[in-house]
């Protein structure tokens, strides 16, 4: 076996030495990008997260606002329907009131003919 001169063999120490450094360097530069990188793709979700809880907030706040609009558009046509069904019932009673007057008075009327016709008739 051959014998290196110790010089030489310092040099290749030292040479690996450098080159171990070098590659040391790459690696923390690396794993720095690395974390930067996830860093920033974890604060782009989280970004992301809170944009869709904010519309997803709205939404429902805007949903809610919708449903609580139609309830009360439907409330106001129950009453309105409420309404004009009393309107119909009163115009109902009113006519009905009116024919019945109008029948009572044609009652009195025949009456006063037949208490007429009973004075004219002097058989009865």
């Amino acid at each position: 076996m051959e014998k290196l001169p110790v010089a030489s063999h310092c040099s290749s120490a030292e040479s690996y030495s450098a080159t171990s450094r070098c590659y040391l360097k790459i690696a923390i530069a690396k794993r720095c990008r690395l974390h930067k990188l996830i860093r920033q793709r974890f604060a782009l979700a989280l970004r992301f997260s809170r944009k869709t809880l904010r519309l997803f907030n709205q939404s429902q706040s805007n949903q809610q606002a919708q449903d609580s609009a139609v309830a009360r558009r439907e409330e106001a046509g129950e009453v309105k329907r409420i309404n004009q069904s009393q309107d119909s019932v009163a115009s109902f009673q009113q006519k009905r009131k009116r024919s019945s007057s109008r029948l009572e008075s044609a009652g009195a009327k025949q009456l006063t003919t037949y208490e007429e016709l009973q004075e004219l008739d002097v058989n009865c």
